[in-house]
């Protein structure tokens, strides 16, 4: 399969990255292979303004989604946006909290991306552990990214929570309705993951 083989460094590592539909797509991907490993690295320094600057020139391409219908049967950039996306998430979230006592305009820009991110998370499908296929990872690699996304989820519902939706909307301008449909798509989101470890776990010799 073209997704396992290119993780484990094989024959297709490089065309994956180079075939592209659309320059949109090529402009995406230069930006992913350039930052996705800085990205975290930088997050991990507490250098949160810096983590949003960097993906600034692809803000705005549309296929930087990890739910956008495109990626839905390429689960290795799905799963690269994904990351990057909960990387903004956080990143956003933190300059949100630390504007707060400075300038509240600057806060509520901040928290509503993060926001945005976060929810187009929520709204990606799990990944499949049916088997490797063209449009498929190995049932191994698959379980490991919906362990991740599980994290993604957990950590999603239990900031919900901490925080709770009333202060979210009253300190950063996040509507309320917003905020109850992510909180009931988190929860059906592990839901939805659970079941799929469990099922692997039963399924693994």
């Amino acid at each position: 399969m073209l997704e396992t083989f290119s993780e484990e460094g094989g024959l297709f590592y490089g065309s994956h990255w180079i075939i592209s539909e659309s320059d949109e797509e090529q402009i995406l991907k230069n930006e992913l292979k350039r930052n996705k490993d800085v990205s975290p690295k930088i997050l991990g320094d507490g250098d949160f303004d810096r983590v949003v600057q960097i993906w600034l020139p692809i803000d705005s391409n549309n296929l930087f989604n990890p739910s956008h219908y495109y990626w839905q049967d390429r689960p290795f950039f799905k799963y690269i946006i994904q990351n990057v996306k909960y990387d903004l998430f956080i990143a956003n979230f933190r300059l949100a909290q630390d504007n707060l006592s400075i300038d509240r305009s600057a806060a509520g820009l901040y928290a509503n991306k993060a926001f945005e991110v976060i929810d187009q998370i929520s709204l990606c499908s799990p990944y499949s552990i049916k088997g490797a296929s063209s449009t498929r990872l190995a049932p191994e690699d698959a379980h490991f990214r919906n362990l991740d996304y599980k994290d993604m989820m957990k950590n999603t519902f239990t900031w919900l929570e901490r925080w709770g939706i009333e202060s979210l909307e009253g300190l950063y301008g996040i509507p309320k309705l917003k905020l109850e449909a992510l909180l009931h798509r988190a929860e059906s989101r592990l839901q939805e993951l659970d079941f799929l470890i469990n099922l692997y776990k039963k399924r693994k010799p």
